[in-house]
């Protein structure tokens, strides 16, 4: 997760566009978080299932700074960097589940051990 702001930055001209990209990302990754979180307890709430989001919040997370990554150096309002990543989270914990439901669990790239 260090490492993703950074590499969102590289392409970023001055210290200004460097600053910018870093707090859109790490706006985005949080953002991420927050909003899979909240659907991942919706849908088990629902559901009526036990939650088992771990190892997933590590891909909404991630999806949260790539999304953000392609615009990170735009001048976004914190209120942009952080709706790219409700939107990529959402998405990302939404797929998931909806996935695991269709198939059973499976393991993705993100999961370790």
């Amino acid at each position: 997760m260090v490492s993703l702001p950074v590499l969102n930055g590289l392409s970023s001209e001055g210290d200004a566009g460097m600053t910018r990209s870093l707090v859109n990302t790490f706006l985005s990754s949080g953002s991420a978080c927050v909003a899979s979180c909240a659907v991942a307890l919706g849908v088990a709430h629902v559901r009526e299932r036990p939650l088992r989001a771990g190892p997933t919040l590590e891909g909404a997370v991630v999806s949260g700074g790539v999304a953000v990554g392609a615009v990170a150096t735009l001048m976004l309002q914190p209120f942009g960097a952080a709706a790219i990543g409700i939107v990529a989270g959402a998405l990302s914990m939404g797929v998931k589940m909806a996935l695991e439901d269709k198939f059973g669990r499976y393991r993705s790239l993100c999961e370790h051990g």
